[in-house]
């Protein structure tokens, strides 16, 4: 990868949705500034749990010092939180406070503000106009990227939502600095992602800088960041509402992972956590389809454990199969009654594979390995 300038807008080319993602390592409130000296003052509704006050409140106050009439909307934290019943109560809160279509919505934390208030925004007034200002590595290199939002319900992922693309995404790298190190090595799981299935360079630098990227180093922090969002935005460009199959590819472990997420009911991993796990049995599972090497396999395990995200493969285990199977029955991939697996060829690429055998599926989630 070639070297990038210390700021960097990447666009993301939708017509008439389009939108930048500024990736800096500025702090948030001069990102803030900047769109504040470009707009007439308004009415601004600030989306954010109790984790990520610290970074929304002096945003909020930086509104009103600006003229902004501002409504704070604060939830607690954790996917489990990301449901119908919080939707509601934000609904039922921007009701009593009267907001009208004029008004933004401003995202501020991971990927469950992100995903909650996008769609708030989707559906609020039939749409409002919504920025998303990252505070996770997770929400930074994926969910803040492609409008799509929405809620879970308990027996699925993500089994409510929109695609809604938000008007601006602020990636201030400076909010990376009160992240606990569980949530961005989860994280960096999503980065893994993009080099298995979209950039087998990508992949190869990753393995190249894991020291300085645990780090936390800017100067490691910026492309790869940088280079994950290029990566989501061009296929985001090529296939918006997933229509042509080829966002499918930005899935690759999510079935599994999502599979187990629901069948913890959202409380014992990470969705990092639970991706990573989720890319090895979708790898184990190209190999008994004679699709994929295990020497390949063995190279994802070996990064995946320098970024400390093999936890969960040592403790998931063959009891949870049958939980996992029918969690995965409600994925949003599935056609005609059959699962799409997104399922490596190399390290780089990825294909869609149907038709899939639930034989064969239990008997990579029963392996230990």
């Amino acid at each position: 990868m070639s070297p990038m300038p210390s700021e960097l807008v990447i666009p993301v080319a939708l017509g008439d949705r389009a939108y930048d993602v500024v990736v800096s390592p500025r702090p948030l409130l001069a990102l803030a500034e900047d769109f504040l000296q470009t707009q007439p003052t308004g009415s601004a509704v600030f989306v954010f749990d109790s984790n990520t006050h610290v970074w929304a409140e002096p945003l909020l106050q930086t509104f009103q010092a600006a003229g902004w009439s501002t409504i704070p909307f604060v939830f607690p934290p954790g996917e489990e939180r990301k449901n119908l019943t919080t939707l509601h109560d934000a609904c039922r809160s921007l009701m009593h406070q009267v907001v009208d279509r004029q008004a933004i919505i401003l995202a501020v934390g991971g990927g469950v503000v992100g995903d909650l208030a996008g769609f708030l925004a989707a559906i609020y007034l039939r749409g409002l106009r919504w920025i998303v200002a990252p505070t996770s590595l997770l929400a930074m290199v994926d969910s803040s990227v492609g409008g799509k939002v929405g809620v879970n319900l308990t027996q699925g992922k993500n089994l409510v939502g929109a695609f809604h693309q938000p008007m601006a995404v602020w990636t201030s790298l400076t909010t990376l600095s009160t992240l606990p190190q569980r949530e961005y090595r989860s994280g960096l799981a999503e980065v893994v992602k993009y080099g298995m299935s979209l950039d087998g360079g990508f992949f190869e630098w990753l393995e190249n800088h894991a020291d300085a990227i645990l780090r936390r180093d800017p100067e490691a922090l910026l492309p790869m960041i940088s280079r994950s969002v290029q990566l989501k935005a061009q296929i985001v460009a090529e296939d918006e509402r997933e229509t042509t199959g080829a966002r499918l590819k930005l899935n690759f472990g999510h079935t599994f992972g999502h599979g187990l997420e629901a069948a913890t009911r959202y409380l014992d991993w990470l969705h990092g956590e639970a991706v990573a796990w989720g890319m090895i049995k979708a790898c184990r599972l190209a190999e008994r389809l004679g699709r994929f090497s295990s020497t390949e396999t063995d190279r994802l395990i070996r990064l995946l454990d320098r970024f400390g995200l093999l936890t969960v493969l040592q403790v998931v285990g063959p009891s949870w199969a049958d939980s996992v199977i029918k969690c995965m029955q409600s994925d949003k991939k599935r056609a005609a009654g059959q699962w799409r697996f997104v399922l490596p060829v190399r390290i780089g690429d990825v294909a869609i594979v149907s038709g899939v055998s639930e034989s064969d599926v239990k008997a990579v989630l029963v392996e230990t390995k």
